[in-house]
């Protein structure tokens, strides 16, 4: 009778925390933009995102997997496998590697860069997935982020 019970309570338990839904972290902003390294892949900078977390409980970032477009054209690639506790309702960030490796030989993305830096204005869009764990559940959590942007 005990163990009917306690496997009843468990199942109540996991039903419910399957029934939670578990909404995408908004972006801020990003600081502390510095430069890492160049190779023959194309060059890496560094930098710290801010998102912010509108859910009502705690969890953990486990991977993130986006890819940053500039004016239509993929540029960057993000790639982090890490473990990030977010606190509930709450801003965080999160120190990442931006590889830039543009899907173009060298001197379009040459090119590509010149109209951005002489426009002072672009059109960025970010896509792709954040993998989160929430207890035992794991999920995968699309972003998608559409925003034009003004240099100074």
């Amino acid at each position: 009778m005990r163990n009917f019970s306690l496997l009843g309570v468990i199942t109540l338990l996991l039903l419910s925390f399957s029934a939670c839904k578990i909404y995408t972290p908004e972006f801020k902003r990003y600081d502390n933009l510095r430069y890492e390294t160049i190779g023959s892949s194309g060059f890496t900078f560094g930098t710290d995102i801010v998102f912010y977390n509108p859910n009502s409980f705690k969890f953990k970032i486990n991977g993130i997997g986006l890819d940053v477009l500039i004016n239509g054209k993929k540029m960057i690639y993000i790639n982090e496998q890490r473990d990030v506790t977010v606190g509930r309702k709450s801003d965080f960030s999160i120190p990442l590697a931006l590889t830039v490796k543009p899907d173009m030989n060298i001197l379009e993305g040459i090119k590509e860069l010149y109209k951005v830096y002489t426009n002072k204005e672009l059109d960025l869009k970010v896509a792709g997935n954040i993998q989160v764990k929430w207890f035992v559940f794991k999920k995968s959590l699309p972003v998608e982020v559409n925003k034009k942007v003004k240099l100074k």
